[in-house]
């Protein structure tokens, strides 16, 4: 609690436990050591204009353990009123809210590399489509007219180029295949991450034509299908 001027003239127990064995620390005007140098001028500002308004209000800011360490306070705070109606002071409680602060960091901070990383992979599908696979179609129409071309040739170097257009379609289809399995996997979302991860490594052995042994252990089951929407405030 404070008085009409702002002073400290309660702490409780846990309060006192927390900056320290000292029981006078933080009384008056001593509690303002307590504060993060860098909090200081805004809760300062903050208490002044609550004495001023005579109004609830609450705010946040580092407050110093007894340990050294400082911590993330929220303070809530009403005004309080002596017997006659006449504006007393305030009276408030604090809670240390220091484990949200750092989760809601840590979460900021994983939801900013999910959005790079998404924008990474969205590079690299426009690199692909358009290096590759736009390329390839490029090459595959000369091809048709090159064909058309040559139709009058024997009818076994017609049946040999329709024979090599035929595979390479077959090629860039099986390529835009991938890169669709790779933006949405219908094994993961059925069969689950083992599943997905298994027939990944069997179509790169099979594209790469290289030997890849894959082994699963206690991996989680199918997980239910959640909404793909992300909430940023």
């Amino acid at each position: 609690m404070c008085d009409a001027r702002g002073k400290i003239t309660y702490l409780n127990e846990r309060r006192i436990a927390f900056t320290g064995p000292d029981p006078e620390a933080g009384y008056g005007e001593t509690w303002a050591a307590y504060v993060h140098p860098d909090d200081l001028k805004n809760v300062l500002d903050t208490v002044a204009q609550a004495l001023k308004a005579r109004q609830p209000f609450s705010r946040e800011y580092r407050l110093r353990r007894s340990d050294g360490v400082y911590r993330w306070m929220f303070d809530l705070a009403s005004p309080r009123v002596n017997g006659d109606g006449s504006f007393a002071g305030f009276i408030g409680s604090a809670i240390d809210v220091t484990d949200q602060k750092l989760a809601q960091q840590a979460l900021e901070k994983v939801s900013g590399q999910l959005i790079e990383a998404q924008e990474k992979e969205r590079s690299r599908f426009a690199r692909e489509l358009h290096d590759d696979i736009c390329q390839r179609l490029a090459l595959l129409s000369m091809e048709l007219e090159e064909a058309d071309r040559v139709s009058h040739q024997s009818p076994e170097a017609v049946k040999k180029n329709l024979e090599e257009i035929r595979n390479h379609c077959s090629e860039i289809a099986a390529d835009v295949q991938s890169l669709s399995h790779q933006l949405h996997s219908s094994k993961l979302e059925y069969l689950g991450v083992a599943a997905a991860i298994r027939g990944f490594c069997q179509e790169f052995s099979r594209q790469h034509e290289v030997s890849i042994e894959f082994t699963e252990n206690d991996v989680p089951g199918i997980r239910p299908k959640i909404l793909h929407s992300v909430c940023f405030e």
